[in-house]
């Protein structure tokens, strides 16, 4: 009988496991209706955290595209990304390189300072932004 009631709590604990582990692997980046431009998200480590949604952090941008986390950590590390507009409508993800033009969160590649970067719009729009924009984009200094 102690043997079941072992190997139940165990198989109970790893089931919590894996539900943390599945729920901290999730990001849901939530960006404002019709939203368009540059995302930077920094550190701060009196920010609130990501909300809690079902097996997911949701991360909601301001209308300002500047936002600020505890950590960095969520965003950096390896994860599943999702991107949803505030009305619920889905927003395709696209990492550095892919060729998909249309709307879409767009990941940026980040300098080595204390923010990331992402884009909300076409590949064309990216571009555009990044000629214009580029060089103070990147030059940001680890203190700013």
């Amino acid at each position: 009988m102690k043997t079941a009631a072992w190997i139940g709590s165990a198989c109970l604990v790893l089931l919590v496991l894996i539900c943390v582990i599945m729920w901290s692997r999730n990001i849901e980046v939530r960006i404002p209706k019709d939203f368009r431009g540059l995302v930077r998200i920094r550190p701060d480590p009196a920010a609130s955290a990501p909300k809690v949604g079902f097996f997911k952090l949701v991360v909601e941008v301001p209308v300002s595209g500047e936002l600020t986390l505890p950590s960095l950590d969520v965003v950096r590390r390896m994860h599943r990304q999702k991107a949803s507009f505030s009305d619920g409508a889905p927003l395709q993800v696209a990492l550095p390189g892919d060729v998909f033009s249309g709307i879409a969160l767009r990941v940026m590649n980040t300098p080595p300072t204390q923010q990331v970067f992402y884009f909300v719009g076409t590949r064309e729009e990216l571009i555009a932004y990044l000629k214009e924009n580029g060089d103070r984009l990147y030059s940001v200094h680890q203190g700013d």
